[in-house]
Parts: structure tokens; C-alpha cells; sequence
């Protein structure tokens, strides 16, 4: 009996060990990268469309952050917006954070751009090709 007791001892005292061992808690790495100098404008809720102050034509990048697609076009994003932000402001909007009712876009994949013009949407781009299209018919029409 007082083997079993201390078997259950040990058996549950390893168990709180690997336990604690196998945390999934992250240790704080510091970040070495500087913060961009241009950073992305963030767009959190929807209805930032029509108070947006943009009189021209704007664009909202919208995508999440697990999709295979909106990882390989992330480059692109930052360097139109880095080349064009001051004549095509871009901003971005997450996925799973931005808040409020979809605008008329009718948006069902990621990545997608939508052009706004003033207040108004206007279209849609989707995917990584049309995305990469539209960038270069902005890039040769300013």
C-alpha cells in the first residue's frame, strides 16, 4: 500500500514537471527591427469609409495574417505603399479584427483590395494577380 501511494506520488509529480516544462508560453524576445517609417494607416472599422477624410482615390488592403497568399504579396503592399502612399493612400484592414458590416464589396477572399473614391466604393481587386495588376495600372497613370 505504501508503495502504490508513492508510485501515485511520483507519477503525479512528474506529471506537474513536464507540465510545466512544456508551457506554451513564449519567453519576451526584444524585437531588433525598427518600426517602418511609413508605417501602414490601419483601418479598424468599416464605417471609417465614409468619415475617411481622402478626397481622391484610396485603397484598403484586406487580409489575414495566416493566409499563405497575403504573406507573399505583403512586400508588394508595403513597397506601393512606400512608392505611391502619397498619391494612392493605402491602408490596411485585418480580417479577423476590422469591426462593423462589410461594405458593399460583397468580399469573400483574401487578399483583397477595394477602391474607394472620395466616400464611395467604387471595386474590388482579388488574389495576388489582379492585386499586382492594379498597382502597376496605378504606377503608369500617375
Amino acid at each position: 500500500m505504501k508503495i502504490l501511494a508513492i508510485g501515485r506520488f511520483l507519477l503525479y509529480f512528474c506529471s506537474v514537471l513536464l507540465l510545466l516544462s512544456c508551457s506554451t508560453d513564449e519567453p519576451d524576445i526584444p524585437n531588433n527591427e525598427d518600426p517602418p517609417e511609413n508605417p501602414l494607416p490601419i483601418l479598424n472599422h468599416w464605417d471609417e469609409i465614409t468619415t475617411a477624410e481622402e478626397t481622391g482615390l484610396w485603397l484598403i488592403y484586406y487580409y489575414h495574417p495566416g493566409c499563405p497568399a497575403c504573406q507573399h504579396i505583403e512586400a508588394d503592399i508595403r513597397a506601393f505603399h512606400e512608392e505611391m502612399g502619397a498619391q494612392v493612400p493605402l491602408y490596411v484592414a485585418q480580417s479577423n479584427l476590422v469591426a462593423g458590416a462589410l461594405p458593399d464589396a460583397q468580399i469573400k477572399y483574401v487578399p483583397t483590395v477595394l477602391v474607394i473614391e472620395g466616400n464611395t466604393y467604387q471595386t474590388f481587386h482579388t488574389g495576388v494577380t489582379d492585386i499586382l495588376a492594379l498597382f502597376d495600372a496605378l504606377r503608369h497613370t500617375e
